[in-house]
C-alpha cells in the first residue's frame, strides 16, 4: 500500500427532503486522515422534521472537512473532500472542479494506506442521542446503555437526571418545552390546517380478504402494508392524481411514493417509500418495515425524505375507529385508517357479521374535486376487498 493513484472527490450535502433550502450541519462523524468504507456515516445533518445520517458512497480516505459543525449548508453544497482509488470512483461523482471525468489527468498522490477509521466517537448512539447529550452536556463515553450497548435519547436523559440528584440539583418546575421535532410537526401543522382547503371523505370496507389472506401468509404483512399497496394500485390507475399543488399550479409526479406516519420516541415522523409502482406486497412491506425501524431509531437515510403521492396513517391498533388526519403540505392527499372490527351490515337483504374497517381520506381542493378523490378511495377499497391482482400473490 505505497503510492496510488487517487481522486480527489468532494463531499456534498444531499437533497434530504422536498423542498429544503437550507439545513444544519450537526456534526462530523469521522475526522480528517480517517479511512471510511461505503456505508460508513459522515456527518448529521438537521432538516426541519429530522436528523438525517449522510454515509460514505465510496471507500476512501476523509482528506478535508471544509464546514464546520453546527453550520448552515444548502442541498449540493461540498462540505469535504474524500480521495478514492481512480478504479473505485462512481459515476456521476463530483470533484472540487466539476464532474469526476471517465479518464482524469490527476497525478499520482502519495498517501497513507487506507486503514481501519479511528474510533473516537460513539459508534453506538442515535443522532437523537447525541442532539440530547449536546443540548444536556452530557459526555456520551459517560452513558452506558443497560439494554444492548447502543445509546438512545431516553439513556442520555436518564444519565443526566442521576448525575442531577447525585449533584443535589434540582430541576425547576415549569412549563413542559416542545422538542424540535413537536415543533416542527407542530407549525407544519398549522400552516397546512390555515392553507389547504381541506375535505374529508368516509368509506367502510370489508377486511374478509385481507385478514383471510394474512392467515394463510408464512409472513404476516400489516395491515398498513395492505393499504399502502392498495393506495399505490389506486394512483396507478389515476395518474392525473398523482400531482400536488404548488405556485397557483398542479406539478405531476412520475414514480408513485407513499409516505407513512410514525410515532416515535421524539413525535411523529413520515418517512417516505420512494417508487412503489410495479412492487408486490411482500416488497412494500419489507420497505416498510425498514422506514419505521430507522425513524424508531432516529437514523433516517436520505432517501427517506422526498416527494409524497399520499401518506398512509393508521391508528387502528390504538382501537381508534375513525379519524381526520391533516395533509402536510404539500402532499395532495392523507388515508387515516381505523380498526378493524367486527361490524353488523346489511348485504342483499340479509344481515350479516364481517370485518369492517373505515378508511378517511383528507384531500387538497386544490387538486382534486369531490368526485376525483372519491373514486381513488373507491379504488383503495375494492383492491382491498378483491385482492385479484397479483401483487398480492
Amino acid at each position: 500500500m505505497g503510492n496510488r493513484d487517487l481522486v480527489r472527490l468532494s463531499i456534498v450535502v444531499p437533497q434530504v427532503g422536498e423542498a429544503i433550502a437550507e439545513a444544519r450541519l450537526v456534526a462530523w462523524q469521522v475526522d480528517e486522515g480517517d479511512s471510511v468504507m461505503n456505508g460508513d456515516v459522515l456527518f448529521v445533518v438537521d432538516t426541519e422534521k429530522a436528523e438525517v445520517e449522510v454515509e460514505a458512497f465510496v471507500d476512501g480516505l476523509v482528506e478535508q472537512i471544509l464546514v464546520g459543525a453546527d453550520s448552515a449548508v444548502m442541498p449540493g453544497q461540498p462540505v469535504g473532500t474524500i480521495l478514492v482509488e481512480r478504479s473505485d470512483v462512481p459515476l456521476g461523482a463530483q470533484t472540487p472542479d466539476g464532474p469526476a471525468p471517465v479518464a482524469s489527468q490527476h497525478r499520482s498522490t502519495s498517501s497513507p494506506p487506507l486503514g481501519p477509521i479511528r474510533s473516537n466517537r460513539i459508534k453506538g448512539a442515535s443522532p437523537m442521542a447525541r442532539r440530547r447529550a449536546r443540548e444536556l452536556g452530557v459526555d456520551l463515553a459517560e452513558v452506558v446503555s443497560a439494554v444492548d450497548g447502543n445509546v438512545s435519547a431516553e439513556d442520555v436523559e436518564a444519565f443526566d437526571r442521576n448525575r442531577r440528584q447525585r449533584d443535589g440539583r434540582q430541576e425547576k418546575v415549569g412549563p413542559i418545552q416542545l422538542g424540535r421535532l413537536q415543533r416542527a410537526v407542530a407549525d407544519a401543522t398549522t400552516r397546512s390546517k390555515q392553507s389547504v382547503p381541506h375535505f374529508y371523505l368516509d368509506m367502510s370496507v370489508d377486511m374478509t380478504a385481507v385478514l383471510s389472506h394474512r392467515q394463510g401468509s408464512a409472513r404476516r404483512a400489516s395491515i398498513t402494508s395492505y393499504v399502502v399497496a392498495a393506495s399505490v394500485l389506486a394512483l396507478a390507475e389515476r395518474p392525473e392524481l398523482n400531482t400536488s399543488f404548488h405556485d397557483n399550479g398542479l406539478m405531476p409526479r412520475q414514480e408513485i411514493s407513499v409516505g407513512v406516519a410514525v410515532n416515535t420516541e421524539e413525535g411523529l415522523l413520515v418517512p417516505v417509500l420512494a417508487d412503489l409502482g410495479g412492487l408486490d406486497l411482500a416488497e412494500i412491506h419489507h420497505r416498510l418495515e425498514g422506514a419505521i425501524r430507522r425513524a424508531r431509531l432516529g437514523r433516517l437515510a436520505a432517501g427517506d425524505h422526498g416527494p409524497r403521492s399520499m401518506v398512509v396513517t393508521n391508528l387502528g391498533m390504538f382501537g381508534v375507529e375513525r379519524f381526520y388526519a391533516i395533509i402536510n403540505q404539500p402532499d395532495p392527499f392523507i388515508l387515516a385508517v381505523g380498526k378493524t372490527e367486527e361490524r353488523v351490515v346489511a348485504i342483499d337483504g340479509e344481515i350479516r357479521i364481517q370485518p369492517t374497517a373505515i378508511l378517511s381520506l383528507s384531500a387538497d381542493h386544490r387538486v382534486v374535486d369531490g368526485a376525483g378523490a372519491a373514486g381513488l378511495l373507491s379504488s383503495v377499497v375494492g383492491h382491498l376487498e378483491e385482492l385479484t391482482r397479483s401483487v398480492w400473490s
